[in-house]
């Protein structure tokens, strides 16, 4: 199976999911969309395609326009097509109906081509942002990022457009991330749908687009380790302090979380970056009891594309409790005779001669 898939010709079916709208404000119910985007030279009929959600194929239904998407063309598939035209009017493009609901998780949707073949798919996440702000996801060259405004259903990206003018005004040189094989991807992530699983926090690699790869932002963040606890007795928690700054054009949601490698719990927050405004980041993890030694702590930037590390020594005490011996009586009557042995001694001699008087 996988190995017919991976010879489909590239240009047979180049439909891909170019905007995901999964938490819109306010109830989402029935409000939710997907936008695909043809970037092949065929045209692909919807109606005979099905869209993988849940575990599960949907059907897909004209509502308005061409069932036909063609080269460069946009579709708009959604949940309830009446709510879409109520939540985007004038919106006059091809619109499709569904039956189907995101979560506002994550979980993994796929385009299925009409042999039943999957062609494109993301694992996406909540973390990645556009959770309930009245953004969406958008997909660049190099991976799944919240739009810089509302969403754009129908038309180029917001990411796209800030990629054109940026190159219009000043052209820059940038890293291009390395595609897997889409396909391949597809296929290990619902090829069995039996067994689905729920997405990690990691996005598939996308094919290229219409993009531009100058939309990596990722190396736009820059953060640090600045404070952390050091010569700590195991089992203790652990103080770690990180600085971050992002240079991305809009505000960002990213995660970080801190760690002591294989020997702490998992400290994390959602963070929300604006452009320029450094933040500072205090996060706690605590170390299990048996252990000790030179360690290392590992700061993590989840930004929806990539994981970045950052990393700092950590000195774990060995504490040990000496024995507690016991000498003598014990006890506070003891420690008072211990103390007033001479006055004790004239008192007990004062009684005796006491008593012989009498």
């Amino acid at each position: 199976m996988l190995s017919v898939l991976l010879f489909l010709p590239a240009t047979a079916f180049a439909l891909q999911m170019n905007e995901i709208m999964y938490d819109l404000p306010g109830s989402d119910g029935g409000r939710e969309w997907v936008e695909v985007w043809q970037d092949g030279t065929d045209c692909a009929n919807l109606t005979q395609w099905k869209f993988f959600e849940a575990n599960t194929n949907h059907g897909i239904t004209l509502k308005q326009g061409d069932p036909a998407v063609c080269s460069g063309g946009y579709a708009v598939i959604a949940d309830d097509a009446d709510k879409f035209l109520l939540d985007n009017v004038g919106y006059s493009g091809n619109l499709f109906d569904s039956s189907f609901s995101l979560s506002n998780t994550g979980e993994t949707l796929a385009l299925k081509n009409p042999d039943g073949n999957i062609t494109d798919s993301v694992s996406y996440s909540g973390a990645w942002g556009a959770a309930g702000n009245g953004k969406s996801l958008e997909r660049s060259a190099s991976g799944w990022f919240e739009s810089l405004s509302n969403s754009t259903p129908g038309a180029l990206n917001s990411l796209s457009q800030s990629s054109q003018a940026q190159n219009q005004s000043q052209p820059q040189q940038t890293e291009q991330s390395q595609n897997q094989n889409s396909a391949q991807n597809a296929e290990q992530a619902v090829s069995q749908e039996q067994s689905y699983q729920e997405p990690v926090s990691q996005p598939s690699q996308p094919s290229q687009s219409d993009i531009n790869p100058s939309s990596d932002y990722s190396p736009l963040i820059d953060f640090s380790i600045i404070g952390r606890s050091n010569h700590v007795p195991p089992g203790s928690s652990i103080e770690a302090v990180l600085s971050a700054r992002s240079s991305y054009l809009a505000d960002r949601n990213v995660v970080f979380c801190t760690y002591v490698t294989a020997v702490s719990d998992e400290a994390c927050q959602n963070v929300e970056l604006a452009p320029d405004e450094p933040v500072e980041l205090r996060f706690y993890n605590t170390l299990k009891a048996n252990v000790s030694g030179n360690l290392t702590l590992v700061a993590e930037l989840r930004d929806g594309i990539s994981v970045r590390q950052k990393t700092a020594s950590l000195d774990v005490l060995s504490v040990s409790k000496p024995s507690e011996a016991k000498t003598g009586v014990a006890g506070p009557t003891a420690a008072f005779a211990a103390k007033n042995s001479d006055w004790l001694s004239q008192f007990i001699g004062w009684l005796g001669g006491l008593f012989s008087f009498r």
